[in-house]
């Protein structure tokens, strides 16, 4: 490292007379730091795109290319309206009527008395000593609970370990609730537990025989049917003679084209020839369900479809035809100095600008979104083959491809005469895997745009890796990593011309220096004292 020294024996600025003649040297790796902040703002760009057209095409297109979407049904209920809701999925057709014969039920039972009993009162009644935060000894201990030898017990054939010396009733709950398909509560006013099934129908270990076929909640060891546990009866008090009700499936009876059927749930939410239906009331009138298209829902799809596109081509559009302004380079550090905040903002945003003018991925990818939506596709009905036909047009060349609605009736009467081609315009699968002039629009954009990511990503790599540190293999990341190096041979060249100035100034300073020293040797030895 070189000494700065001041110019004491010359009187110069010596720090300032070499930043003056660095600052032309530096002229070369400024244009190198320019250059790579230019393109490192095109890789956001591109980035920014890559993020805003996997939105597009993961959360948007991915819906429209499935075939369900197209084909939207509504259920419209008469006779009983209060026995059931129904609705209607994509394969539901026709008519069919239900009569709800029985609801599907939980199974319940309770404690037959207080967990803790004072029996001082005659019918006893629940012990206030009682605490469920305390440990089961500590309670037995102080005579609020009867004391037991078990370890273990079964609800519904699952085994719930007790630790008398450190599990409360509490604690016993929880087990019960978290390891079990059985929640309990405990009131504290009654002192009783309340047990149900989280689902209905019977699903109570129906392989126990104490469960009588899944409609009782059962505290018996599977594996040993029939015998009482001392924790369940003593403690929990849950005897045979316990109040309970029994778990029940549902039942309907169905009348499709005239064909009679009895069918089953565990649940009071069942499908039935496409139709999802919520059980409410049993025992009244049967209930005719009419399923047809859902006409608004598909047109309201067909909207959002237009909208989605539109705002993803504008995106593409606004890219390619963004104005490039060249006379605005990244500003260096030292021009910053000398701007206001407001104006280094004014000059970015066009230095910014244009990074992606006539770029030809981008050019390519919105060529390929309009031939898309121009295409025919080969539907199964030569009527609606093309957007055109069920009333969406292009708008005026201005426009750059931008779609229209311009017709919702011929719309609306082409997915009434033919919801299947509406489909396959839409999201139709295919087998022309050449041409793919069976592949439904929604479908070709969605694996054209996979197309064109992969390519960003080659460019410009990947957008979810924000690691700085992380050297990408893209087009774009090798020329930042290439810059970079010739950026740190330049600062190195420049460190050492520093160096080789100061070491110059230096040696000046030094002759100067010798130089008085003679001088004034020579005045003192020959001056006298010139009397």
């Amino acid at each position: 490292m070189v000494m700065r020294i001041g110019g004491l024996a010359s009187g110069m600025d010596i720090d300032s007379i070499v930043e003056k003649l660095m600052s032309a040297r530096r002229v070369k790796v400024d244009k190198l730091y320019q250059q790579k902040q230019t393109i490192q703002w095109q890789r956001e760009a591109y980035r920014d795109i890559n993020t805003k057209m996997y939105d597009y095409r993961n959360n948007k297109l991915s819906t429209y290319r499935l075939e369900g979407t197209w084909l939207a049904k509504k259920a419209e209920l008469s006779g009983n309206l209060t026995a059931i809701s129904a609705k209607a999925g994509p394969s539901a057709m026709g008519q069919m009527k239900i009569k709800v014969d029985q609801l599907a039920k939980a199974a319940t039972v309770q404690s037959f008395e207080a967990v803790s009993v004072d029996s001082d009162f005659n019918p006893p009644k629940p012990n206030s000593d009682f605490d469920p935060t305390k440990t089961l000894a500590d309670q037995i201990n102080a005579g609020n609970l009867a004391d037991f030898t078990a370890t273990e017990f079964y609800v519904n054939g699952t085994k719930i370990e007790i630790d008398k010396n450190n599990d409360s009733l509490n604690d016993i709950i929880a087990k019960i609730n978290r390891s079990t398909n059985v929640s309990v509560y405990y009131d504290k006013n009654s002192g009783k537990l309340a047990f149900a099934t989280k689902q209905t129908g019977l699903v109570n270990d129906p392989d126990n025989p104490d469960s009588g076929g899944g409609q009782y909640i059962t505290f018996t060891n599977p594996d040993n049917p029939g015998v009482p546990n001392e924790f369940v009866e003593n403690v929990l008090k849950i005897k045979d003679s316990s109040p309970k009700t029994a778990a029940q499936n549902a039942k309907v009876t169905v009348t499709i084209n005239g064909l009679e059927t009895t069918q089953t749930s565990t649940s009071n939410t069942l499908t039935i020839n496409g139709v999802e239906l919520a059980l409410k009331e049993a025992g009244g009138a049967e209930t005719i369900i009419n399923v047809s298209t859902d006409v608004d829902a598909i047109v309201e799809k067909v909207k959002s479809f237009i909208a989605d596109y539109n705002e993803m081509l504008k995106t593409l559009n606004d890219k390619v035809s963004e104005p490039r302004y060249r006379d605005f380079p990244p500003l260096t550090d030292a021009q910053k100095k000398e701007m206001k905040e407001d104006e280094i903002k004014i000059w970015e945003e066009k230095a910014k600008s244009g990074l992606l003018r006539n770029d030809e991925i981008l050019s390519k990818a919105v060529n390929n979104m309009r031939l898309m939506v121009y295409s025919p596709v080969e539907t199964g009905n030569d009527k609606y083959r093309t957007l055109s036909s069920i009333g969406i047009e292009t708008g005026p060349y201005t426009d750059n491809g931008k779609l229209y609605l311009v017709d919702e009736a011929k719309l609306r009467q082409a997915i009434q005469e033919d919801p299947e081609a509406i489909k396959n315009l839409f999201a139709g699968t295919g087998t022309d895997t050449e041409n793919r002039s069976d592949v439904g629009i929604a479908k070709k954009l969605y694996a054209d745009l996979q197309t064109t990511m992969n390519d960003i990503i080659q460019k410009a790599g990947n957008p979810s890796v924000t690691d700085s540190t992380y050297r990408d293999e893209s087009i774009i990341g090798e020329q930042l990593y290439l810059l970079g190096k010739r950026i740190d041979i330049e600062n190195e060249r420049l460190q050492n011309l520093e160096a080789m100035y100061y070491r110059q100034f230096a040696a000046m300073e030094a002759a100067i220096n010798r130089y008085n020293a003679q001088a004034m040797y020579i005045q003192n030895a020959f001056g006298g004292s010139g009397n």
